[in-house]
């Protein structure tokens, strides 16, 4: 398809800014936001100009920033992540969207939140916090090692806990559903999840079991 083509359907190019590695495998891309509008918990399908390749990934930053950000884990064996990992300052991507409905309620400070993540899936509730930083809120996010903790400093210390799955730290260890199961929760929370869909199945059962009821959950997938 010809690059105008791409244009009239709403795709752009956006520049690079920076590639922030937090590990080999998992890296932020910062690029220009060029005047694109989105609600916290949207995605953005991305690509490569040449790839034909396109993939959607939750946005992490916050409306109040002036660039955009996601969110990635590169799949060796994928023919689009690695080639993200390698993008350099200046080069451009193609963006369509906004897109999605994974959002919080119209007036997001009158609810108690339950935010869960496994991996990269944390990339909509870091949206989420930095753009509305006084909701009332507790995030788990499920990851394998300490050094895959992904901005920690911008959650508040007592609202962010960690499930690890290996690795040795002062936080949890275990799953997120293991902590789940033995979690006391408000019947009032909002429950949101974001992840492999084996945790979303399992969790979303134990917080039913809890008392939480399906309309107070809502859930992003990640394959």
């Amino acid at each position: 398809m010809a690059i105008f083509d791409r244009f009239v359907r709403g795709e752009k190019l956006h520049k690079v800014i920076e590639v922030i590695k937090i590990t080999p495998q998992l890296f932020i891309i910062r690029f220009m936001r060029d005047d694109l509008d989105f609600i916290p918990g949207q995605h953005l399908s991305v690509s490569i100009p040449g790839t034909g390749i396109q993939r959607e990934y939750s946005i992490y930053s916050s409306v109040n920033d002036d660039y955009l950000e996601i969110l990635f884990r590169v799949v060796p064996s994928g023919v689009l992540t690695p080639r993200l990992s390698d993008l350099r300052k200046g080069e451009s991507i193609i963006v369509d969207g906004p897109h999605g409905y994974f959002k919080l309620p119209d007036e997001p400070l009158k609810h108690k939140y339950l935010f869960v993540a496994t991996g990269s899936g944390i990339a909509p509730f870091h949206s989420f916090v930095k753009s509305y930083p006084d909701i009332d809120y507790k995030l788990l996010h499920g990851i394998r090692f300490p050094f895959e903790k992904c901005s920690p400093e911008d959650y508040s210390s007592d609202r962010l806990i960690y499930c690890f799955s290996r690795g040795v730290d002062n936080s949890y260890s275990g799953r997120v559903t293991d902590y789940l199961t033995d979690l006391v929760i408000e019947q009032d929370t909002l429950v949101y999840f974001c992840g492999s869909s084996q945790m979303i199945m399992d969790a979303w059962q134990i917080l039913i079991s809890k008392g939480i009821k399906p309309e107070q959950m809502k859930q992003e997938i990640y394959f």
